[in-house]
């Protein structure tokens, strides 16, 4: 299996005549197979396989590509369902959660993308568990992306950077997207793939219509990453500076102005408006009921949720396991396994993504990291007014903060460095399974 999983990375991800680099980006995969980075691959895939391919209940995904091809963009008449659930007084089937009502009908409030690339798969074999399988390959490529990033942007052994890549994927908030197959996660992961493919693209070979097309997906993806596109849009400003400058914009500005007419055509067929809106609508069912009670009190966004989410992203630590005390002087005391990362609320960035420690103040003084700096702030802001936060959400903006990470990173790697990296890893795998454990 390992070696599909190279032959396929050897074609996507080879550059001809692509800028040099200290090593050519078509060499990195060779470099995997190296004694001291092979075992950290075998881990890293037995963990990528074995966790996605658990069945995953959540293949909304899939329903959508069956209703597209009954010619419905509804799931009221996917009820594979598992279970039932109370809301506003209502009993819906499990696979109605998150969907929102218009005129009866309940519709997916994500992207549609991945469903229209399950349709031909759906058509031939019926409905697989299509996201388990892409999800595997899909995860796969997001480390080796990192793994080619950390090589280009300047992390001269192979070790160092698989090592960086893992803590990355697996020693962050990200873990949880990398190994979970359903719906959200999937589709988070299938966006952080393409922000991370438009970063390889912008530091090989720089052809901004390919730029252009995998930041558009990655929006198309999660709305909230169209900053991205918007960063490259002004790197094309900076730096493009060739006799071909009119073409290569247009062909750059051709993919998002193309998911622009999709999506406006597609929340047509939905709502009878012209929208962009894919999620963040005020009649999602499903929702707890305290949450219910905050959108339902206050919208979607709102000033109100600012100064609790300016807590939770920069300031909140872990989440501590107590228990009622009655007969004390405190009436909570700390019990086994004494802290964990809620899964409800957000935390610090320094927890979700342990990385951006290593980023080095000098590194500031380049204006790409302005830059990157500021497109992080406006897919943060979003997050700062939304009326709930979760650990993953980090995950929109943690593959710009590891540009900077790279960039201040240097190899080879101390001992303690990388005894550090590891704990990072350790340490997110421990609070992934406690964070399920507490709920579930």
């Amino acid at each position: 299996m390992w070696y599909y999983f190279m032959k396929i990375f050897s074609f996507l991800f080879q550059q001809r005549n692509a800028t040099e680099t200290s090593a050519t980006s078509s060499a990195f995969w060779h470099e995997l197979k190296k004694p001291d980075v092979y075992p950290m691959v075998f881990f890293c895939l037995a963990m990528i396989i074995s966790f996605n391919s658990n069945e995953s209940v959540w293949q909304q995904n899939v329903q959508l590509a069956q209703s597209f091809l009954q010619g419905e963009a509804y799931l009221d008449n996917r009820s594979q369902t598992f279970g039932y659930f109370q809301f506003k007084g209502k009993t819906y089937p499990d696979n109605l959660v998150d969907t929102f009502e218009v005129n009866g009908k309940h519709y997916w409030h994500q992207s549609p993308l991945p469903a229209v690339v399950f349709v031909p798969f759906v058509w031939l074999f019926g409905p697989l568990p299509l996201q388990n399988i892409f999800s595997i390959f899909i995860s796969v490529a997001n480390v080796y992306l990192v793994f080619a990033l950390a090589r280009i942007l300047g992390i001269e052994r192979p070790k160092d950077a698989f090592l960086v890549a893992l803590a990355f994927v697996f020693g962050s908030a990200f873990i949880e997207v990398a190994i979970s197959p359903n719906v959200w996660q999937f589709n988070q992961n299938a966006a952080t793939f393409f922000t991370l493919f438009s970063f390889f693209e912008f530091f090989t070979k720089k052809r901004w219509g390919r730029i252009g097309a995998y930041s558009a997906l990655a929006a198309g993806l999660r709305l909230q990453l169209l900053p991205i596109f918007l960063f490259f849009a002004v790197e094309f400003f900076f730096q493009e500076k060739n006799q071909k400058r009119i073409r290569n914009f247009v062909s750059l500005l051709l993919p998002m102005i193309l998911l622009i007419l999709f999506f406006s055509w597609y929340n047509y067929i939905r709502t009878g408006s012209v929208s962009l809106m894919t999620g963040f609508v005020n009649n999602m069912v499903g929702l707890p009921d305290q949450l219910t009670a905050l959108r339902d009190a206050y919208g979607s966004f709102s000033l109100h949720f600012v100064p609790q989410n300016i807590y939770y992203y920069f300031l909140k630590g872990f989440t501590p396991v107590t228990e009622l005390n009655a007969g004390g002087a405190n009436p909570f005391h700390v019990i086994s396994p004494y802290i964990y990362i809620s899964r409800i609320s957000a935390a610090s960035i320094l927890i979700l993504m342990p990385l951006v420690a290593f980023i080095r103040l000098n590194a500031l003084k380049k204006p790409l990291v302005l830059r990157i700096f500021a497109t992080t702030f406006l897919i943060l802001l979003p997050l700062l007014f939304h009326y709930y936060s979760q650990p993953r959400y980090a995950v929109d903006f943690m593959p710009l903060l590891l540009i900077p990470t790279l960039m201040s990173i240097h190899s080879p790697f101390t001992k303690t460095k990388e005894a550090v990296l590891i704990f990072f890893v350790l340490a997110h795998f421990w609070f992934f399974f406690l964070s399920f454990k507490m709920y579930y």
